[in-house]
């Protein structure tokens, strides 16, 4: 060995210790990471790199982050009116109502933090710049952000509700919040957190989409896959009031009815086998493929929904 290494040019001897250096650096970075600086600084130093910088987060640099609940409970939209005092042609006075807008979405909180870059700091989170009870700026702070999956033209209203001109998107789904910072520098930088949303329905003719988890009569219930839809159908009276209600589930174009007691949602009964004309089932060996969506819809009573905002 000794006699190879006296046949090495200085030349490649600058090469082997400039890779080796870089090496080494790349190991203090994996090794700041892992816990392990001190020894991986003994690497960089028996190469003879003390003098190589490595890169640290600089005060000029400009970091944001965001974080957010998991889940967001909702309701429907209410839609607000003004009242109006008008006469029609014979003079008559008459009294209207008129649609000027939606309120009433829930909201979810929303904390940020800003890491270096310059003084002052302006935010946008989820496309706006304020709540109802203050402008988004600072180095940290927490926004009130709407739980509706999408929505445009928002304003506050009497410097106390935010309120839609148009109807906004409410329904369960997982909604995606995006906030961006900007420094006195004009510098940027951008984070995300991801809410469920999970949307309270209970009236007939409610629509449920499939893959989506909803709180159907308090319960939280989700409609499987492989539907095309769950409809809330009618309530059944029984001796001491309302005892439950059905749900219209639909599968490659075929309809079956699943019947749920009220407060828990158990199976009550179901239909599903297609039936002749004189009403008997048909095929009553063969299990119908709708049922086994009708299990997994039973069986997801009272579970949150799975997602990436509640995954670990």
């Amino acid at each position: 060995m000794p006699a190879r290494w006296r046949k090495l040019r200085v030349r490649d001897v600058a090469t082997f210790v400039f890779v080796v250096a870089v090496v080494a650096i790349v190991g203090v970075v994996v090794g700041r990471e892992l816990g392990v600086e001190r020894e991986a600084r003994a690497v960089l130093d028996a190469a003879g790199g003390e003098q190589l910088a490595v890169p640290e987060f600089r005060e000029s640099d400009l970091a944001l982050t965001i974080s957010a609940p998991p889940t967001c409970e909702v309701s429907s939209p209410n839609e607000y009116s003004i009242g109006w005092v008008d006469e029609d042609e014979d003079g008559n006075t008459i009294f209207r109502d008129i649609p000027t807008g939606w309120a009433g979405v829930a909201e979810v909180p929303v904390s940020w933090t800003v890491k270096g870059g310059k003084a002052p700091y302006k935010l946008m989170i989820d496309g706006e710049s304020r709540d109802a009870s203050q402008d988004y700026k600072g180095a940290s702070g927490t926004a009130s952000v709407s739980c509706a999956l999408r929505f445009k033209d928002s304003f506050i209203a009497h410097e106390s509700e935010r309120r839609f001109w148009t109807m906004p998107v409410v329904d369960s789904g997982l909604k995606t919040i995006v906030a961006t910072v900007t420094d006195a520098a004009g510098r940027t930088a951008m984070a995300t957190a991801k809410v469920y949303t999970i949307l309270a329905v209970g009236s007939t003719g409610d629509l449920m989409k499939p893959g989506e988890t909803y709180r159907v009569e308090g319960q939280l219930l989700t409609i499987p896959k492989g539907l095309e839809y769950a409809v809330i159908g009618g309530f059944i009276e029984g001796e001491g009031g309302v005892s439950g209600f059905s749900l219209s589930v639909r599968k490659n174009g075929e309809n079956g009815w699943v019947f749920l007691k009220l407060g828990t949602l158990e199976e009550d009964a179901r239909s599903t086998r297609p039936t002749s004309s004189n009403g008997d089932a048909v095929a009553a060996q063969t299990r119908d493929p709708l049922d086994a969506e009708i299990d997994a819809l039973v069986a997801s009573r009272g579970k949150l929904p799975i997602s990436e905002a509640n995954t670990p």
